[in-house]
C-alpha cells in the first residue's frame, strides 16, 4: 500500500503538469505519444503469451500505432486534411494484407489482434490529446468521470457490495458499486461540466451525457480486465509500482476520452449539416 501511494504521488507530480500547461510547445501531445508506444508495447507483449510472431511485426505494430496517433491528431486539429487519416488506414490495411500472404506465422487471428492494437490503444491516445486541444476544462471533465467513478465504485463496492458484477472477469467489482461510481461519478463530473460552462446544451443533457460515459468508462475497465484474464496476466506491465501498466491506469480514460470525441464529432457534424439545411 505504502508503494502504491508513493507512486500515486509521483504519477501526480508529473502528470498534472503536464495537463495544465499541455497546450504549450505540444507537451500533452508528446506524453501522450509516449503514452501510446508505451501502451502498444505492453499490448503486444500481452498477446505474444498466446500468439508469438516475428518481432518485426510487433515492431512495426508499435511504430504503426504511433504513427496513427501522430496522423490523427494533426487531421482532427486541421494541421492535415481529414482525407489523410484514411488513407494512412487503407495503406495500412493493404500494407497488412500483404504480410499476411507472404508471412507463414500470420494467421486471420494474428491480423485481427494488429488491426486491434492499432484500433484500440492509438484511438484512445489521441482522443485524450484531441480533447486536450480542445480544452483544459474538457480534458478534466473527462478525467475527471474516469477518476470520480472507479474511486467511487471501489470504495462503496469495498463496503457495501454483495452482489458481482462480472465474476469470472473481475471478482472484485460488484452491481452496488458501479451503481454508486455511476450515480456519484457521474453527477459530480455533470455539476463539473455546468459549474465550467464546458457544454453550450442544456443541465439535463450534460446529466445524461455524464452518466453514459460513466458507464462506458466502467465497461473500458472491464475490456481491459477481459483482455489481462484471457492471457493469463495481472497487470499489462510494471512501469508504474502497485498501479500496474499504462494500460492500467488509463483503460478506462481512454474508452471515456473515444466516446466523448465521437460525440463532440457527431454533434459538430450534425450543426453542420443544420446549417446547410
Amino acid at each position: 500500500m505504502k508503494q502504491r501511494i508513493i507512486t500515486a504521488i509521483m504519477m501526480a507530480a508529473i502528470f498534472i503538469p503536464i495537463v495544465i500547461f499541455g497546450d504549450r510547445f505540444f507537451i500533452f501531445f508528446t506524453a501522450g505519444l509516449l503514452l501510446c508506444v508505451a501502451a502498444a508495447y505492453e499490448f503486444r507483449n500481452m498477446l505474444a503469451n498466446t500468439a508469438p510472431v516475428p518481432k518485426i511485426i510487433d515492431i512495426a505494430t508499435i511504430l504503426f500505432t504511433a504513427l496513427f496517433y501522430v496522423i490523427g491528431y494533426f487531421a482532427l486539429t486541421g494541421n492535415l486534411p481529414l482525407l489523410t487519416m484514411l488513407l494512412y488506414l487503407g495503406l495500412l490495411i493493404v500494407c497488412y494484407l500483404m504480410l499476411f500472404v507472404l508471412i507463414p506465422e500470420m494467421d486471420a487471428k494474428v491480423l485481427g489482434e494488429i488491426f486491434l492494437t492499432i484500433l484500440y490503444v492509438g484511438s484512445g491516445f489521441l482522443s485524450l490529446a484531441y480533447i486536450r486541444f480542445l480544452g483544459l476544462n474538457l480534458l478534466i471533465y473527462v478525467l475527471l468521470i474516469a477518476i470520480l467513478t472507479d474511486t467511487f465504485a471501489y470504495f462503496i463496492g469495498m463496503k457495501f457490495g454483495k452482489h458481482r458484477l462480472a465474476e469470472k472477469i473481475s471478482p472484485k467489482k460488484s452491481v452496488e458499486g458501479a451503481i454508486a461510481g455511476l450515480v456519484i461519478g457521474g453527477s459530480l463530473a455533470a455539476l463539473f461540466a455546468i459549474l465550467t460552462d464546458i457544454f453550450s446544451f442544456g443541465i439535463v443533457f450534460v446529466f445524461i451525457l455524464s452518466f453514459y460515459l460513466s458507464a462506458i468508462g466502467q465497461v473500458g475497465d472491464l475490456v481491459a480486465s477481459k483482455f489481462k484474464r484471457n492471457h493469463g496476466i495481472k497487470d499489462f506491465s510494471q512501469l508504474f509500482p502497485g498501479h500496474g501498466g499504462v494500460l492500467d491506469r488509463f483503460d478506462s480514460w481512454i474508452f471515456v476520452a473515444l466516446n466523448q470525441v465521437l460525440i463532440t464529432l457527431i454533434i459538430a457534424f450534425a450543426s453542420q449539416v443544420v446549417l446547410v439545411v
